[in-house]
């Protein structure tokens, strides 16, 4: 128990073999390499697209930056994560105009970023066959393999240190939509130094081994606290959960580690129906202005 014992202790514990389970990390400054695909200015914001990645690590992420063009020098923004990737955070013909949710985050003059996670809208092989097939059983295929969902993990902290390391950005947030939440909580648990986070996490049922396996087949994440090493990791930084009653989310585990972080303010969470983004980026940031 992290609360009645040592909350540090455990973290450097059980969260190092949570790290290892993931195997995923928050990459340097000096390892993430951008590559700039072009930009534009429509309707008062500035797009650029990117393709993000770590030296040496192979990827290359295809990414979206929306920037208001009233934001400060240095403005809040937040990496916002849907399951089909970046296009379906866009709306209109030809997919150009944000979302709701960039549209309420760039309307608080915060920059957005989106990209694609592994095999995912861009990443998606045009051929539409798979491309990561695992012939052998799992357990044998991640002996010496990431997994989908650890790689999916590693974009995301890849994405968070670019815009963490960009000089006009003042702080990092994040938005996990749908199945992406989960996911979305592990990489921040990883990460430096998040403001914010929001995080859907009602997607299976996190009591049951079959649809871990089913859905985020990580090795050994269950053996190392999955969900609750890394909402130990996370507090005491603000998070909005919203879950779905008998999904086995660890709400009182959550709460009596807010509480005895002295942060009990810092967790929101929500089983009722989801709220609509402009309340979601209320609740996190405050009213506008």
């Amino acid at each position: 128990d992290p609360v009645s014992g040592s909350l540090n202790s455990f973290r450097r514990s059980i969260g190092t073999g949570l790290r290892h389970a993931l195997a995923a990390t928050y990459p340097a400054a000096e390892v993430v390499e951008c590559e700039d695909r072009g930009r534009l200015r429509r309707d008062g914001v500035s797009i650029e697209w990117l393709l993000l990645g770590r030296k040496d690590g192979g990827e290359r992420i295809p990414a979206t930056l929306l920037s208001p063009e009233s934001a400060a020098a240095r403005a809040p923004a937040s990496l916002v994560v849907h399951p089909q990737g970046k296009e379906a955070l866009f709306q209109g013909r030809g997919k150009k105009t944000p979302g709701v949710w960039v549209a309420t985050l760039l309307n608080r003059g915060h920059r957005g970023l989106v990209l694609d996670r592994f095999l995912t809208g861009e990443m998606v092989p045009a051929s539409g066959e798979p491309a990561y097939v695992v012939d052998e059983p799992l357990s044998y295929f991640t002996t010496y393999n990431r997994s989908v969902a650890a790689w999916r993990v590693q974009d995301l902290l890849t994405g968070l240190r670019y815009l963490a390391d960009r000089s006009d950005v003042g702080g990092t947030s994040m938005v996990g939509l749908g199945s992406t939440g989960l996911l979305c909580l592990f990489a921040a648990s990883c990460a430096d130094k998040l403001d914010r986070i929001y995080a859907e996490v009602g997607t299976f049922d996190l009591d049951d081994d079959d649809a871990w396996a089913e859905h985020c087949p990580i090795p050994a994440i269950r053996s190392v606290g999955d969900v609750r090493t890394a909402l130990a990791l996370i507090v005491p930084t603000k998070l909005y959960i919203h879950t779905r009653k008998g999904r086995g989310f660890p709400a009182g585990w959550a709460r009596k580690l807010y509480r005895g972080s002295g942060k009990a303010a810092n967790l929101r969470i929500s089983t009722g129906r989801k709220s609509k983004p402009e309340r979601v980026v209320r609740a996190l940031f405050g009213p506008p202005g």
